[in-house]
């Protein structure tokens, strides 16, 4: 298969087909504008799905403008996350990886320089769920407590420090308010069904919206 990608603009009617190049038969993915608009990030891919180059391109002309950096393995790279760009920055953006064997944040600048690994350990980020209103924390899903378990976090980008917004054991799916102020918590577990609580930055209950009644109460299970 040969993909080509096309800006079209809306106004005018007119197509800039980026300037990918060769091998013609190449993936593309991790499609993503810059904030200003001026620039266009395209993570190209082998067919081989081991080499990755995150290329950054001139959407008015279609030619790329650098390569910001490459990827290797011996198995796989598996880019699966557009840029998140910082909320408090048009030249700096969060990229996930899983270059030293489990899948974490990245910080870059729009040259390419890797500015730091934002975190680290033996465990993965499963989620970037956004930032708080200073754009110096972002809030992400991980599996740091226990690969049986999915919690809620709240990082500081430039020193890594974590700090754990989850306390019941189980499986938490967060949606974060726009404000950042409140967030809905829906977990379960294996001794609970279901649990949905709005609660504030502060990890506390403002309210509880759901709880599922367990399908087992009358009966005796091994």
């Amino acid at each position: 298969h040969h993909v080509t990608i096309g800006i079209y603009n809306i106004k005018t009617g007119e197509t800039i087909w980026l300037k990918t190049g060769e091998p013609l038969d190449q993936y593309f993915t991790c499609l993503t504008w810059s904030p200003d608009e001026k620039y266009f990030y395209v993570a190209h891919l082998n067919r081989d799905q081991n080499h990755l180059q995150l290329k950054k391109y001139n959407p008015a002309n279609g030619d790329v403008v650098k390569v910001l950096f490459e990827e290797k393995s011996d198995k796989y790279v598996e880019p699966q996350n557009p840029l998140t760009f910082l909320s408090n920055s048009s030249n700096k953006f969060l990229w996930f990886s899983q270059r030293d064997g489990f899948n974490h944040l990245y910080l870059y600048d729009t040259e390419g320089n890797l500015l730091n690994q934002v975190t680290k350990g033996n465990w993965l980020v499963t989620s970037l769920l956004g930032f708080d209103k200073s754009g110096k924390n972002i809030f992400v899903g991980s599996t740091k407590e226990s690969p049986l378990e999915r919690h809620f976090y709240k990082v500081n980008i430039e020193s890594g420090k974590m700090e754990k917004m989850t306390n019941e054991k189980g499986t938490h799916y967060i949606s974060v308010s726009p404000e950042n102020n409140y967030y809905f918590d829906l977990y379960s577990s294996t001794s609970i069904p279901r649990e949905i609580n709005l609660k504030n930055k502060k990890g506390e209950v403002v309210k509880n919206l759901l709880s599922a009644k367990s399908p087992f109460t009358d009966y005796k299970i091994g």
